[in-house]
């Protein structure tokens, strides 16, 4: 597995990871919310965000930090639990990120790596509630 940051190039192999990642973890979300942020991550976000990917060939998983708060972590569904989650966060200085209440997989893998929940609140466009975590250097 390398890590690298992200290239142009990868455009269409990062958004199937997305799509794929989000549908397998988080398949609570409906179609339209989906869709619209498949344009909006193209459009608007990765021009915002500083993106690592981790790849062998393909396009693995990937990071985005904007500063210092994980903006997005997504991993393929056939290359989680392979450790590629892990390379990428620890490659990076995150201390803060939001993650879906629902997505009871991915709040374990940031606890497990040092993250505790700070409040909660509604991400309104997906009508579905978000832990909001900080990295406890204590942990």
């Amino acid at each position: 597995m390398i890590l690298r940051p992200y290239e142009q190039r990868d455009l269409g192999g990062l958004l199937t990871c997305w799509e794929a990642a989000i549908r397998s973890g988080q398949p609570q979300l409906k179609d339209s919310f989906i869709l619209s942020e498949l344009s909006n991550i193209r459009r608007d976000y990765l021009p915002k965000v500083r993106t690592t990917v981790a790849e062998n060939g393909q396009i693995q998983g990937f990071i985005c930090m904007l500063g210092f708060e994980v903006a997005a972590l997504f991993v393929h569904p056939f290359e989680q639990r392979m450790g590629v989650g892990s390379a990428l966060l620890t490659s990076q200085d995150a201390r803060s990120l939001e993650v879906f209440e629902a997505n009871a997989p991915a709040r374990a893998f940031y606890h497990k790596h040092g993250f505790r929940q700070t409040h909660s609140r509604l991400h309104e466009e997906a009508d579905q509630m978000l832990c909001c975590l900080a990295l406890d250097e204590g942990a």
